[in-house]
């Protein structure tokens, strides 16, 4: 088997030997592979491969090619990234394994070199059966046997914390409460897992934002240092805002939060003042929707100036009760407390529905068209149909007929009325419209014979004498005979 392997890698050394010969004599020097110096590691520890220190005369950019030429039997080679300078795999058995690495620049011509792994399952031949991971340090101690490397991050001297006797490297499990230097000087991206791309930009030490037992939640209720935005990292049950987390939180106490700038706040009131995250609606709010804005704003919270009335959903008279809003006035008639009989949102002093009158008359609510009248609505209007009016009882109608008499409010003259004035007194009676009895000729306009034509009055008799002449010529309305 050796014989077979050392044969093997002659081969491969010479034929790369004869390219690095035949390249020498070109333009371009292929780079040079490193794949570092051998290791020996427990059985089942990760090994970490370092090709690092390859290089390219010409300083061109090299791509890594890393694969085993050699393993124990039965062991499946996998190797987290062949193409990556620092690669890893377990050795999971114990014996040797051989890699190879060729780097290779923009010519695609490059020298291979080997590193040999070999994994053991006692590397210091000591057996460490029943030693405490406490007492490590009364042996590694730098002076019965290794202790601290002079690279070690700052720590206690309690070993256990971090490694186990039985396989001291790779470190799996870290106490963190045995680290005394900065998290920076271990979690740098070298030694364990540093910043990701996408960290927000920051020089601040991790513990600023971070613990060791939750490391997505921020500790010391301290904000992210590096800005306003964190991203991703607002919490699922954070209400809809935007990025600037200043404008509720301080880097002195990010919680509780005292001030809010609501203009950052993206989602509706009741999302956060709902009694749980913030002060919601009190015991004695009125009946309403969650919609807040519908009457407060966030300038001012109280009182409450412009009141959306589709969101409110109890009756008037919770909010118009002369306490929480005005109520009805001193001067208000008598009536019960549904404000919405007569009333609506939009304009209060004009009735909602003109079916509907007011209970007991509507006194000064009178609307500025109504005719000159008494304040007894039932002389006109029904409780049943308020309009339109069908009997009125004009005893209670102070103004003139032509008030209403007017072809709008009420049947008005007719197109082949005589021309008169508008005093429909002067010839109409209030309970008898028609006939007209009794006719004042002041009011009458045009001429005696327009009415005097013997259809609509009397006109001249029989036995008058032949005259083409108007009737005033010879009489007037106050004697007719003379």
């Amino acid at each position: 088997m050796d014989s077979t392997y050392n044969r093997w890698i002659f081969r491969i050394s010479f034929i790369a030997l004869l390219l690095l010969l035949l390249n020498s004599c070109l333009d371009n020097v292929p780079p040079l592979a490193n794949a570092g110096p051998d290791q020996i590691v427990a059985v089942g520890s990760e090994v970490q491969l370092d090709g690092s220190r390859s290089t390219d005369r010409e300083g061109d950019a090299i791509t890594y090619d890393w694969q085993f030429v050699h393993a124990p039997d039965n062991v499946a080679e996998v190797l987290s990234d062949p193409t990556s300078m620092r690669p890893t795999f377990v050795a999971n058995m114990a014996g040797v394994y051989e890699l190879q690495l060729i780097v290779r620049d923009g010519s695609g011509l490059g020298v291979p070199d080997f590193v040999k792994i070999t994994a053991t399952n006692s590397i210091t031949g000591f057996d460490h059966t029943g030693i405490m991971a406490e007492d490590c340090i009364s042996c590694h101690n730098g002076v019965v046997a290794m202790g601290k490397t002079a690279s070690h991050i700052a720590s206690t001297d309690f070993c256990g914390a971090c490694h186990a006797v039985q396989i001291w490297a790779p470190v799996i499990t870290v106490d963190h409460q045995q680290v005394l230097g900065a998290c920076s000087s271990c979690h740098n991206g070298i030694i364990a897992s540093g910043k990701s791309p996408n960290h927000i930009n920051t020089n601040a030490e991790c513990d600023v934002c971070h613990n060791t037992v939750s490391w997505i939640t921020g500790s010391n209720n301290n904000p992210p240092p590096g800005g306003p935005g964190i991203g991703s990292e607002l919490p699922a049950t954070h209400i809809a805002t935007s990025n600037d987390c200043f404008a509720c939180h301080s880097t002195a106490a990010w919680v509780p939060v005292i001030v809010v700038d609501h203009s950052q706040v993206l989602g509706t009131c009741d999302t956060c003042h709902n009694g749980a995250t913030a002060l919601g609606k009190t015991a004695n709010h009125i009946n309403t929707s969650a919609v807040c804005e519908a009457c407060h704003s966030t300038i001012s919270w109280a009182p409450a100036i412009v009141v959306d009335h589709n969101e409110v959903i109890g009756m008037c008279v919770d909010c118009h009760n002369g306490v929480i809003a005005t109520g009805k006035s001193v001067n208000h008639i008598a009536s019960n407390d549904s404000c919405e009989n007569c009333h609506n949102t939009q304009v209060w002093i004009t009735t909602v529905d003109p079916n509907n009158p007011p209970p007991t008359g509507n006194g000064s609510e009178l609307p500025v068209n109504h005719i000159s009248t008494s304040n007894n609505c039932f002389a006109c209007h029904s409780e049943a149909i308020w309009v339109p009016v069908i009997m009125v009882d004009h005893s209670e109608v102070i103004g003139e007929c032509v008030g209403c008499h007017n072809n709008v409010v009420a049947t008005g003259k007719s197109a082949t009325h005589l021309i008169t004035s508008d005093v429909c007194s002067a010839c109409h009676a209030a309970e008898m419209w028609v006939p007209a009895i009794t006719v004042d000729h002041n009011e009458v306009l045009g001429a005696c014979s327009d009415c005097h034509n013997a259809l609509l009055a009397r006109g001249k008799p029989r036995d008058h004498i032949q005259t083409d002449q108007e009737c005033d010529v010879c009489h007037t309305t106050r004697d007719w005979d003379n």
